[in-house]
């Protein structure tokens, strides 16, 4: 069995690869391990930083097609957009879900709207009206479509 090394309590690794702290248990010549080149330079300038941040920082949100507008997953949409609230509710499957569940139960409109909102509960029902005349539609042309083999089936014999 081999020993393992503990880490000293007492110290902190810098950036660098120094260690700071009183009688530290670790290789101060250790060095960072990265393949970014940006990172091994030792003087680094403001435009190296801004690169740095570009690539591992800033977030990039995709847009919505429709309309435009920046989507971001993790958030209800800022616009009073119908596209951008329909992207959000397409992308979020289990908390449609849940929300379906409590708006079906007694008082869940007001539950609903005690909890996120007026424009929430508006365009919750907007995406599930037209999530349900899709699925009618589309029960429609399959019973179309199963009447038309009948009648193919039918007009051969």
């Amino acid at each position: 069995m081999q020993e393992t090394e503990l880490p000293d309590k007492n110290c902190v690794t810098l950036p660098n690869g120094d260690c700071v702290g009183h009688d530290c248990m670790h290789d101060p010549k250790e060095e960072m391990k990265t393949d970014h080149p940006l990172l091994q330079k030792k003087n680094l300038t403001v435009n190296d930083i801004k690169k740095f941040n570009k690539i591992y920082v800033t977030v990039q949100h995709s847009r919505v097609k429709e309309c435009g507008h920046r989507f971001d997953e993790f958030r209800e949409p800022r616009h009073n957009c119908e596209f951008c609230w329909f992207a959000f509710f397409n992308t979020h499957g289990d908390l449609v879900k849940t929300v379906d569940e409590i708006f079906h139960k007694e008082n869940g409109i007001h539950v609903l709207t005690a909890l996120k909102g007026k424009k929430f509960v508006r365009n919750f029902t907007k995406f599930m009206s037209t999530v349900a005349q899709w699925k009618i539609e589309a029960d429609k042309m399959k019973e179309q479509k199963d009447n038309d083999k009948l009648i193919l089936i039918d007009g051969m014999n």
